[in-house]
């Protein structure tokens, strides 16, 4: 069931599901999984699903989902996968791997978040474009942007590069300042930052989960939202700077080009490399 810290992508498609008539949508819950009685298993991120808070439970974890996938393979249940990377953020070990292989087998629909999206082999495709966050951020005041002040929000994860961010950052000679804000997942990466941004007074950290008001205020202080990630291919972060009319710089890829394409150029920079 979604919480206070659930994205609110999640959220939004959960209140949009459960609006429609004849449909009963349940949350994801293991015993339900293995055990339930459901028609259609929809799943979002497979991998984080297999990712538990310690090595034991992540086993634990690629243990149940294999029973789960299993369950799928001997049954008339449908899955449908929406895809939302064209990879696993974060390297996976070969039990979730296999894991992911047999769900992509059992997969019947493959929903794509944008037209960039690979499909699965023999799997039917619909296009549902990512929604924008409007009306979600529409209650919480916004403030004017300062100038020369870069913003980053979201779960801080390695495959954002952030350290590469502060990196950047410190060679940037000037009056400029940057703000970041959200829990960083491993806690070692949060400390790296803080050790990074120690000797520069230009730097704002703000290393915990942000309030949908916090998030407001940090995206429209800022007068460009940095997404510096090795990887990018749907980013609900993006979409949430556009949302509250701030542009982003992104790495370039087929994906960014084609969100630069539809709402603009200006509104969607992008770096080459690192």
């Amino acid at each position: 069931e979604p919480r206070l810290t659930t994205n609110p992508y999640v959220v939004q498609l959960f209140e949009q599901l459960r609006a429609e008539p004849g449909l009963t949508v349940d949350p994801f819950t293991w015993k339900r999984a293995l055990f339930g009685n459901y028609d259609v298993f929809h799943v979002h991120w497979p991998d984080a699903t297999m990712t538990g808070s310690s090595p034991l439970r992540t086993r634990v974890r690629q243990l149940l989902f294999g029973r789960v996938v299993r369950r799928f393979a001997k049954s008339n249940r449908a899955v449908v996968r929406t895809m939302h990377n064209s990879s696993p953020h974060e390297n996976v070990d070969s039990s979730r791997e296999r894991a992911l292989e047999l769900l992509d087998r059992c997969t019947a629909l493959q929903i794509s978040l944008n037209p960039t999206t690979a499909s699965l082999a023999g799997v039917p495709v619909r296009l549902i474009p990512h929604g924008d966050y409007r009306n979600w951020y529409r209650n919480y005041p916004a403030t004017e942007s300062e100038p020369n002040r870069i913003g980053f929000f979201g779960l801080i994860r390695t495959y954002k590069n952030l350290p590469a961010l502060v990196t950047a950052f410190g060679a940037l000679a000037g009056d400029y300042r940057l703000s970041i804000g959200g829990r960083a997942d491993p806690a070692t990466l949060g400390r790296e930052l803080q050790a990074r941004s120690e000797s520069d007074p230009r730097i704002e950290l703000t290393l915990r989960h942000l309030t949908d008001a916090e998030v407001v205020g940090l995206i429209t202080r800022s007068a460009l939202i940095v997404l510096p990630y090795r990887e990018l291919h749907n980013s609900g972060s993006a979409l949430a700077a556009l949302s509250l009319d701030r542009p982003v710089l992104v790495p370039r890829n087929s994906a960014t080009d084609a969100l630069a394409e539809e709402v603009g150029q200006e509104w969607v920079q992008r770096f080459d490399g690192e």
